[in-house]
Order: structure tokens, then sequence, then C-alpha cells
């Protein structure tokens, strides 16, 4: 897989909670970000949304200074894909 030409895809819900603004992708090429190819993405795959909450489901620590509502966060603990 070539790393160095491809596009990155950003969850965050730790910054902007589970709202319109989650996720954003940005084409990497020779080792940097091209800032121009900033996009926001609206419409995620439930797989993609899947893999997030796994990840933040084996992470929680990452909700010790959240700006996420509790009810939120208990449904991430839970395994619950949002």
């Amino acid at each position: 897989m070539d790393y160095d030409n491809c596009t990155v895809l950003f969850d965050l819900l730790l910054k902007n909670g589970n709202r319109d603004d989650r996720f954003y992708t940005i084409n990497y090429c020779n080792n940097t970000f091209d800032f121009n190819s900033l996009t926001h993405i609206t419409d995620i795959p439930n797989d993609i949304r899947k893999h997030c909450c796994e990840y933040y489901y084996t992470n929680q620590y990452l909700f010790e200074n959240t700006i996420l509502p509790l009810p939120l966060v208990f449904l991430i603990k839970k395994g619950q894909i949002i």
C-alpha cells in the first residue's frame, strides 16, 4: 500500500461531537498534506463509523476530558455505532 499518496479521513468526534462537521478528508502526497483538498464529508458508510467506534471503545481513556454529553459517551462505551 502506498501511504505517500492517499486520502486521510479524520474523525473529529472528540473535538466537534457527533455533529455534521465530524468527518473530514484531506489528500496526503509527497510527505505533506494538501490543505487545499480539505473536504467536509457528511455521507460516511456504517463500516467506517463502526471502525471509528471500535477504536473509541478500545481507547476509552480518550473520554476523560471530553466535550461529549454523558449519554453519548455511555453509548460508545457500550459498543454502539454512532
